[in-house]
């Protein structure tokens, strides 16, 4: 097998089993916090114990900025956790990933406005197209009570995480799954005192909470580390959206919900303007092409 091919199939294998997440977290029953805090601390002690197989923990050890900055980063990733497990409670899990991938445009506008970055007015099309999509794939003329509720909090972590994506841009020099263990540690230790602890988690629960941290955490998190150097941008966008499909399928086969017609061409739409940002396609062609071929 080819070092592509292996990175083709790893991230896939990743991107699915981040699919699971919903079912997971759905089949637990606990409350969020409770949730991320369990998930949280299993995933800690597994990427420890992958950090501590492969060396990561020794010296030199990651500069102090770098450690704060990965703990900033967590403060995001752990909150977006909280706002989309929340949000499972209100809206169907399919619905709620499908809309969760509007995060790529939040991250294009956080970038403009606090980073002083200038995307130029074709990113800012795809923006309006993506917008577009979501207001179909939410049905969001029709939402009230509890499922906007559901909408608004999945809007919420979306903007999380891409916050935690601008900040991860700056961790380069800090191997990925250490950045994953200090992320996941602050999550245990921040959350540790407003969790139920041991008695409030049912007996079912303590698998699926492991299975949580275990599959769509740490394994996929080692998963797509040991991808990302074998594929191209093309590819990881393409097939980062294994992760949004598996969602929806299972949403379908164990629960039952099945997303109509309209919520399908928002997704697409949102699909398609996320991949022309990344890809940096033209939402025009150039005039000046338009002009050479009329002459």
């Amino acid at each position: 097998m080819t070092s592509e091919r292996r990175g083709i199939f790893t991230f896939i294998t990743a991107m699915s089993l981040s699919g699971t997440i919903g079912v997971f977290v759905t089949e637990a029953g606990t409350d969020p916090f409770t949730t991320v805090f369990w998930r949280c601390v299993f995933a800690a002690g597994l990427l420890f114990l992958y950090a501590l197989a492969t060396g990561l923990l020794k010296r030199p050890y990651p500069a102090p900025k770098l450690i704060l900055l990965a703990l900033l980063g967590g403060c995001f990733l752990v909150a977006n956790w909280l706002a989309l497990f929340a949000a499972f409670r209100h809206i169907p899990v399919g619905l709620a990933t499908l809309l969760y991938n509007v995060s790529p445009f939040f991250a294009l506008i956080f970038a403009t406005l606090f980073l002083g970055e200038r995307p130029g007015w074709q990113p800012v099309g795809w923006v309006a197209i993506a917008f577009g999509g979501f207001l179909l794939a939410s049905e969001i003329g029709s939402l009230e009570g509890a499922s906007l509720l559901g909408v608004l909090l999945t809007l919420l972590a979306a903007s999380l995480y891409a916050g935690a994506t601008l900040i991860g841009r700056r961790l380069k020099a800090l191997p990925a799954p250490l950045t994953s263990l200090i992320q996941v540690s602050l999550g245990a230790v921040a959350l540790a005192p407003f969790a139920g602890g041991i008695s409030a988690v049912p007996g079912h629960a303590w698998g699926w909470l492991m299975a949580l941290a275990a599959l769509p955490t740490a394994a996929a998190y080692i998963l797509m580390y040991d991808a990302f150097p074998r594929l191209k941008l093309p590819q990881i966008a393409v097939i980062g959206f294994t992760y949004p499909l598996v969602t929806i399928l299972l949403d379908a086969l164990v629960y039952g919900h099945v997303l109509g017609v309209q919520q399908w061409v928002g997704f697409a739409l949102i699909a398609f303007a996320s991949l022309a940002v990344t890809l940096k396609w033209r939402l025009l062609p150039r005039l000046t092409s338009a002009k050479q071929e009329m002459i």
